[in-house]
């Protein structure tokens, strides 16, 4: 039989098949859900310090190509992150927590968090293609990403990831996050798109602007 064992960005897993952060992170139920089907390790949908209800729909549309979305980041805030990192671990898997702070300060303090509850890593969210004041307007910038990444490495113990997204300086963002101590990296997320009805005239997505994920954006994270 194959040995499929990994170990990665300090980490030991049975093998090297997870859940991407989303919503499928962001329920017990559902990482119930992935435990069961065999995920290696189960990663949280992105924490912010607030609650934030998200956008409104429709925030999902499914194409030939994949699927485009735009949730908004929804969810229940640090006040309710123990709680969904401790029904995690009770499923026997490693819990990787994913953090979407708009400043230094604020990805520390949820971080800290995380690994307090007991989670084996943190993925810091610097990707969100469509997060106003966070994700990709923070992951576009090296210096901000090494600042961001600084300030995480130097307050937990446990791995800190940096998930980037496809942005036009990623070979020198990727350099400085891990240069402020991230032990591995997270590529490339979802791409900015759009569909727009052309009978309503106007996009379909309640955002307007999504991320496109699916086989269409496959080859683009191997290059």
């Amino acid at each position: 039989m194959a040995v499929l064992r990994i170990h990665v960005a300090g980490l030991e897993l049975e093998h090297p098949v997870m859940n991407a952060s989303g919503i499928l992170g962001s329920s017990p139920e559902a990482l119930g859900r992935l435990a069961r089907a065999g995920a290696s390790a189960l990663v949280t949908k992105s924490f912010t310090k607030e609650p934030r209800e998200g956008y409104p729909t429709p925030i999902a549309v499914p194409l030939p190509c994949g699927l485009l979305n735009a949730v908004g980041l929804s969810n229940p805030g640090l006040e309710a992150l123990p709680s969904l990192v401790n029904a995690a671990r009770r499923l026997g898997r490693p819990v990787i927590v994913s953090v979407a702070g708009s400043e230094p300060g604020e990805f520390a303090e949820l971080a800290a968090a995380a690994e307090e509850a007991g989670a084996v890593a943190v993925e810091l969210n610097l990707s969100c293609p469509h997060a106003r004041g966070r994700g990709l307007e923070l992951g576009m910038v090296p210096q901000t990403v090494g600042e961001i990444v600084a300030a995480v490495a130097s307050t937990v113990r446990i791995p800190v990831l940096a998930k980037l997204g496809l942005v036009d300086r990623l070979v020198e963002a990727a350099g400085k996050a891990l240069e402020a101590g991230a032990r591995g990296l997270v590529l490339i997320n979802t791409l900015q798109a759009m569909v727009i009805d052309v009978y309503a005239m106007r996009p379909v997505l309640g955002n307007n602007v999504g991320g496109l994920s699916g086989p269409a954006i496959h080859p683009v994270a191997v290059r």
